[in-house]
């Protein structure tokens, strides 16, 4: 520019006019004056560059007005300034000249190539061209004139042929020779050129040699030798003083007339409201009567209460003449008036609507209009260019550093790659790389793209540090405008996505602004290039500084006054009515039963005494000690009594009967409660069929919603079922093995000693039972968790993703979270069988019932010594499994159930060295007292664990003990200490939950109906399911017409059942389908398909990254046809008519044949004779003649997957020679049914002969059953979209994504999203309806943006309430902590002496956890340890911040 006085290209003047705002906080008045004039005057002469840069910055001059500096505007006369706008047309149109000189070249090559290409153009193409075209472009050819516009687009299918006709270096001419042209705002070319650029990148990707650029900057339009330039731009500033003058006297006369008005307005005011105005106010409409001269914005705000006013007391002429008058004045940007205008927008339109003869308009345009004529262009672009040059070679110096560093990685990176990688890349590449690291200059911009190859290396050669380190470096030299650095910052961005997603410990970042800020502004003044700096260091400064109070305090301001309770709504609250909506914690026990008596915890304690009470009845027989004797009849007694042993429990004869009726009926009971379970688990809804059945599929959420008491008996069941395992079990062996121990069978034999009836039917019972409970129940409860338990994602059961779409591993911290959160799991009638396991040891309780019944085998089936010794074998391998696993979740159920392990291992132990030692009192007494403490130290851990379940006593105890506690709502890590919580917060996501995501859900939940919220949680649900990468894939694909066209067909015409899709790699990693046929349905949201094949247990998922490949197979014709072939047999399956099809076989068959004399013996014992019947078994041709097609499918669902195709014959018949009478027998009525291949159907699908002859028989059928059928499958298509569609009325896919997982939006983004994206009415209103809301989330997010440690500061205070609020000390100063308080700890930072003596007069600061303190109970509290971490950590993201920042 300073060398020639040319702008550069659009996209660079667009970049420097965003950039434009920063230079006008650091420009003197004077300097922003002529910068602003400057550029507007070259608006006329290169509209499409620095008009660009002028709407930057006109926004720019705002800011600067309302900062306090004074940049006049220019208003434009029409009457006063018509000789100075011709003298600009001239210059501009000499400008125009010369431009247009300098492309005829171009112009005529464009021509010639485009002549080639229609010269080779097939007839039928050639004739689509109009005459005009072939016209234009001879045209073009004689005289290097641009074709018109309006012929453009029709030159596009001429484009489109030259991709086919011409060599690649005729097409790269082509394509370079449009860009100049376009370059020069032909707007014909510009149409060309976009035409071009829609073809090009196909193109590339077929592998032709094109090189795709960006739209050639204007100087190579407009020749550096244009000698008239200088002269022209001369012209220009002569008359820019004029036309300003010119402009500022125009607008006097509407200021002094507005302040007329505004008088009149004053003068009728009652006294009250007058008194209510400025002195201020009143100096400055009388100043602006006097000298036309506007007032000062400060006090237009004040004018507001008078223009209200204007719609009381004026006339409706001298009111629409105060309307335009303002109109005219603040359409030259003069601030002030510009707010009074906004103010009388918004009094208008009622006044209108109240009758009032009014007009409302637009801004007046001309001082948009005429202010962008000619100005002083020359003066600008040498001091610009002067600056710039001078911070160009400061950035170029800066950033050598930053480029040595990243050639020494990507060095590292190429010595890592393999020998064919390391081949691919020139010798130029090596060179210029070896080049940055000595210079530390950024190699040339052609080399940049081979690069992209070695960055995408990188992901895989270096670590997570050298690789941000490498991505951070990039950045900052792309951020001085290098352009081979910025093709390399676009690269990295490209592979950093998908990195993150998989897990690698990378921070995406945007492109730093600093050097973009200093190198682009274009700064007039080495002076000024000094102030920036010191504004720069103070703004950093005062960042860094996080301990200022005062700084701080003026980010929140007074966002807090007058605030409505829907914005500070606890996030415990909204986070309980969020999971309310979906069943979350309602239902089941609940309560504080549920806390007192967690159910799990009661089964491992009924585990323990069920398998103690074995050990009591059958090795504690012959025992004398009391010792002992107490054991057994206090421990084994209420063991026996959890087993349902009531005689053994009492040891009494009279109780025999009652224990054994109470056992039939356990046992009655238990029979009953087997076979519901196996009934629901053979034909009852399974979890992991959902992904099946799709649309149509039932989730659990649904099912209890719909049978309440079905799903709550099938889970007392359950409980039921495991309850009386090992009593119904032990029954059954006892009778079985008629054990001489049992009290029950010594009863039933005593009822009848001679032929033992009873103990007969008892057995035969415990036959029973044990075929059809005992050992099917393990079986059916595995089955059961093997089809409900939780997985991690549908296309990948090893990970599973978080709230935010964060891919993390299926672990059993994962795996638990699901159980707890997910609503399905929740009413899930089989929760109980795997809930609190880990996820390796979700079958835990199928284990334990098969050692149950192992242990009552061999204490009951064995005698002697081998009974001891065997079940004492079995129960210490079962102990050993449970202490190396510890299967629980929970680490108190671990203990417990281990305190229980080591009880009954002494317990048994006792009964072994009773059965196989010689007795002695002694040792019997001894091991009687073993027996008697471990027993009662298990009671006692068990009253422990269970107390510290309960959530009341547990809260006395912190009190007692002022233990805070942390949690973290990235990793799920509830009731931490600081130590183990805080070093790892994430704090960017932690303040995005708790300050984002909450503000949001308490908005949707309280502000908008019930139904936004839900479908809120709809949106969180598909992100845990796909994951961010896939929802920003979906967004991509939305953008892109191809992809968009594909998703349309596939929901329009291919979702439903016959659909094809033959990719190798389904869910499991094997395609198994013979067919590759099958039902595919569609989730709109993040957009895939999943593919349910006919015949194999497989599932595909298809998204966009393989939906070209699906979409082009499915309309392939070969594919067409074979779906048509299956349609067909659907239309005759629809029909059920008969087809005549005969065919005949060999059939066997048993019938009479004659009679035979039998012998046989009567009462009397006489040998008598008689006459019965004889069978042959024959074999016969049996003849069918017509049948029926059915095609039947996997399930009953609709749309289900399955196509078992059958032909059923009912009017078979033959006959045969009885081969013992010789008579002839007929058959009739015989029945066959068929398979596929009896109709010539195979799995290729392909319509064979026999197909063809069935078809062309039921021709008529066909005809009258398609229509029908594709009208069924479009209804259910058209069902689907409809339903989609409802659900965004509700709340739109782009919620979650672009609102409620984006905190860093800006608020004019937030709005324009939800007015123009959104459709519910309630959610498009929020930014009008909750404008405080709003204030109020934003002060908050300014707030913790300030500097990562105030982030952390604030996160910190807010969990350390959250998590503690229920702790009296800190309910006492509920005010001092809730970050919903505008005085809160939260929001002021403060040095650590400071902040310990404020806690000290609140009573927090107490002892670290230490033996001594512990002894004396001391409360923790806050103390020099977790002050400690919490100061270290604020140190770390303070030195981090200073270093790393480069924002100024």
């Amino acid at each position: 520019m300073k060398e020639n006085g040319l702008p550069t290209a659009q996209t660079a003047m667009g970049e420097v006019g965003q950039h434009v705002k920063d230079a006008m906080n650091y420009l003197q008045d004077q300097d922003a004056q002529q910068l602003l004039e400057g550029v507007k005057g070259a608006t006329g002469n290169y509209s499409k560059d620095f008009s660009s840069l002028l709407n930057g910055y006109k926004k720019s001059c705002d800011g600067a007005i309302k900062g306090g500096q004074q940049i006049a505007a220019n208003v434009m006369s029409n009457t006063s300034i018509k000789q100075l706008v011709k003298q600009s047309a001239e210059a501009t149109n000499d400008i125009a000249e010369a431009a247009a000189e300098a492309a005829k070249e171009h112009v005529k090559h464009v021509a010639i190539l485009l002549t080639q290409v229609i010269d080779q153009m097939k007839q039928i193409d050639r004739e689509a061209i109009s005459q005009n075209v072939f016209e234009a472009i001879e045209e073009m050819k004689r005289t290097g004139i641009p074709m018109a516009q309006d012929l453009a687009n029709e030159v596009g299918e001429i484009l489109k042929g030259a991709f086919e006709y011409l060599q690649d270096t005729d097409l790269q001419a082509l394509y370079n020779n449009i860009g100049k042209v376009a370059a020069a705002n032909f707007a014909s070319f510009l149409i060309m050129w976009e035409k071009m650029q829609e073809f090009i990148d196909e193109a590339i990707d077929q592998g032709r040699d094109l090189v795709k650029t960006a739209l050639p900057v204007v100087a190579t339009a407009l020749p550096n030798s244009i000698e008239n330039v200088e002269e022209l731009v001369k012209q220009s500033a002569e008359v820019t003083n004029d036309i300003a003058e010119a402009a500022a006297e125009a607008a006097k006369e509407h200021v002094k007339h507005v302040a007329i008005l505004l008088t009149q307005v004053i003068d009728q005011m009652k006294q009250i409201d007058r008194e209510a105005i400025s002195q201020n106010v009143f100096e400055a409409i009388e100043e602006m009567k006097r000298t036309g001269i506007p007032m000062a914005q400060d006090l237009a705000n004040e004018v507001g209460e008078i223009l209200k006013g204007a719609f009381e007391y004026l006339q409706d002429t001298d009111l629409q003449a105060l309307y335009d008058n303002i109109g005219k004045v603040a359409a030259a940007n003069f601030a002030s008036f510009l707010i009074m205008w906004e103010k009388m927008q918004e009094f208008i339109d009622e006044a209108i609507d109240q009758g009032r003869d009014l007009v409302k308009t637009a801004l007046p345009v001309v001082a948009t209009a005429l202010p962008n004529s000619i100005e002083n262009v020359e003066e600008l672009v040498k001091q610009s260019a002067e600056v710039t040059n001078d911070i160009a070679e400061a950035a170029a110096e800066a950033a050598k550093e930053h480029v040595k560093h990243v050639a020494i990685l990507l060095t590292q990176v190429i010595d890592q790659m393999k020998q064919i990688d390391r081949e691919a890349i020139s010798q130029n590449v090596f060179e210029a790389i070896e080049e940055m690291k000595r210079t530390g200059i950024p190699m040339a911009q052609d080399l940049a793209n081979e690069v992209g190859e070695i960055l995408k290396g990188a992901f895989e050669y270096l670590q997570d540090t050298d690789l941000q380190a490498l991505y951070d470096n990039i950045g900052k030299v792309a951020a001085a405008s290098f352009a081979s650095f910025l093709i390399m910052w676009e690269k990295i961005q490209e592979f950093i996505d998908e990195a993150i997603d998989q897990g690698r410990d990378l921070v995406k970042t945007a492109l730093p602004v600093v050097a973009t800020a200093i190198a682009n502004v274009d700064l007039p003044t080495e002076e000024v290039t000094e102030q920036i700096t010191n504004v720069a260091e103070s703004i950093v400064s005062t960042v860094e500084d996080i301990y200022d109070a005062e700084v701080i305090q003026g980010v929140i301001g007074d966002s807090f006054d007058g605030i409505e309770e829907t914005y500070i709504q606890s996030r415990d609250a909204i986070r309980a009515a969020m999971n309310g909506l979906i069943g979350i914690g309602i239902g089941g026990c609940g309560g504080r039963c549920a806390e007192s008596c967690p159910l799990l915890r009661i089964e491992i304690f009924r585990d323990f005494a069920q398998t103690i009470s074995l050990f009591f009845s059958n090795l504690y027989t012959e025992i004398e000690s009391q010792m002992t004797k107490f054991a057994k009849v206090i421990f084994g007694g209420v063991s026996n009594l959890v087993a349902i042993d009531v005689a053994e429990a009492l040891q009494s004869e009279a109780f025999v009967t009652i224990g054994l009726y109470i056992l039939l009926v356990a046992a009655s009971v238990s029979f009953i409660l087997c076979a519901f379970v196996l009934y629901k688990s053979i034909y009852g809804h399974q979890s992991k069929n959902e992904i099946r059945d799709g649309h149509e599929a039932r989730t659990w959420t649904e099912i209890e919603k719909k049978s309440r008491y079905t799903v709550k008996f099938t889970t007392y069941a359950i409980t039921g079922c495991l309850t009386v395992y090992l009593p119904v079990a032990k029954f059954c062996i006892e009778l079985i093995t008629e054990s001489q121990n049992s009290l029950l069978v010594n009863k039933l034999s005593s009822l009848s000693p001679e032929n033992k009836t009873e103990l007969l039917i008892g057995k035969f019972i415990s036959v029973i039972l044990l075929l059809f409970f005992v050992i099917p129940l393990p079986i059916v409860f595995y089955r059961l968790i093997q089809n409900n338990k939780p997985s991690g994602s549908p296309e990948n059961p090893d990970i599973v993703y978080d709230v935010d779409g964060i891919a993390v591993p299926f672990d059993d911290k994962a795996y638990h979270r699901m159980i707890e959160n997910d609503p399905d799991q929740q009413k899930c009638p089989y929760i109980s069988l795997y809930k609190g396991f880990e996820r390796r040891w979700a079958y835990y309780k199928v284990v334990q019932l098969l050692f149950k019944l192992l242990l009552a085998v061999s204490l009951i089936a064995l005698t002697g010594a081998s009974q001891a010794y065997v079940s004492f074998a079995i129960y210490t391998s079962l102990a050993c499994v449970s202490f190396y696993t510890t299967p629980f979740v929970d680490e108190m159920n671990d203990v417990m159930d281990s305190v229980g392990r080591i009880a009954a291992i002494v317990t048994g132990a006792g009964g072994v060295i009773f059965i196989s030692l010689p007795k002695w009192e002694m040792s019997e007494s001894i091991i009687g007292l073993l027996v008697n403490f471990v027993n009662i130290m298990y009671y006692l851990v068990v009253m422990f664990v269970f107390v510290s379940g309960n959530k009341m006593i547990m809260k006395k105890v912190k009190n007692m003990c002022g233990k805070f506690t942390f949690s973290d709502t990235v990793l799920h890590i509830e009731n931490g200490t600081v130590e183990q919580i805080v070093p790892r917060w994430d704090v960017e996501r932690e303040s995005k939950h708790r300050i984002w995501h909450v503000f949001w859900e308490g908005i949707l939940l309280h502000e908008c109906e019930e139904k936004v919220a839900i479908r809120l949680l709809e949106l969180q649900d598909a992100t845990r399911n796909s994951g961010i990468a896939n929802i920003r894939a979906h967004w991509n694909g939305q953008n892109d017409p191809k992809i968009m066209e594909m998703r349309k067909y596939c929901c329009e015409h291919l979702e439903g059942v016959d659909v094809y899709w033959n990719n190798p790699i389904s869910r499991d990693g094997k395609l198994d389908s013979k067919t590759c046929f099958g039902k595919m349905y569609i989730v709109p949201y993040p957009f895939h398909a999943i593919m349910v094949y006919d015949d194999a247990n497989d599932e595909s998922f298809i998204r966009d990254d393989n939906l070209t490949e699906f979409y082009t197979i499915n309309r392939s014709s070969e594919i067409v046809h074979k779906r048509t072939t299956r349609q067909k047999l659907r239309c005759l399956s629809r029909w059920n008519g008969e087809i005549n099809f005969p065919f005949s076989r060999i059939e066997t068959e048993t019938v009479r044949d004659g009679t035979k004399t039998e012998t046989y013996t009567d009462n009397d014992g006489n040998e008598q004779t008689r006459e019965v019947p004889n069978y042959s078994t024959v074999r016969f041709t049996c003849y069918y003649t017509n049948g029926r097609i059915n095609v039947g499918a996997n399930t009953e669902r609709k749309m289900a997957a399955g196509f078992i195709v059958t032909m059923s014959y009912y009017d078979g018949h033959g006959s045969a020679v009885l081969p013992k009478t010789g008579q002839t027998h007929h058959f009739s009525n015989r029945t066959a049914q068929m398979g596929q291949s009896h109709i010539g159907l195979h799995d290729d699908m392909n319509e064979t002969p026999t197909l063809r002859s069935i078809f062309d028989k039921t021709s008529s059928v066909l005809e009258s059953q398609m229509p029908q059928l594709l009208s069924e499958h479009n209804d259910y298509r058209q069902q689907m979209i409809t339903r989609h569609q409802e659900s965004n009325k509700i709340l739109g896919d782009g919620f979650w994504y672009f609102v409620f997982n984006n905190p860093k939006i800006s608020r004019e983004a937030l709005t324009g999203y939800l007015l123009n994206q959104e459709i519910n009415e309630a959610v498009r209103s929020i930014p009008t309806r909750h404008v405080a809301g709003l204030n109020f989330l934003y002060c908050r997010l300014a707030f913790v943006n300030l500097n990562p440690a105030i982030r952390l500061w604030y996160v910190f205070w807010d969990d350390f309430y959250y998590q503690n609020k229920d702790m009296h000390i800190v309910n006492l100063h509920e005010n001092d902590f809730s970050p919903l308080k505008s005085n809160s700890i939260c929001y002021q930072v403060m040095q650590r002496d400071k902040l310990e003596i404020w806690l000290e007069k609140r009573n927090m600061m107490g002892s670290p956890v230490r033996f001594v303190t512990s002894l004396f109970c001391k409360p923790i509290l806050f103390n020099e340890s977790n002050l400690g971490v919490l100061y270290g950590e604020l140190f770390k993201l303070q030195s981090s911040h200073s270093a790393n920042d480069t924002r100024v």
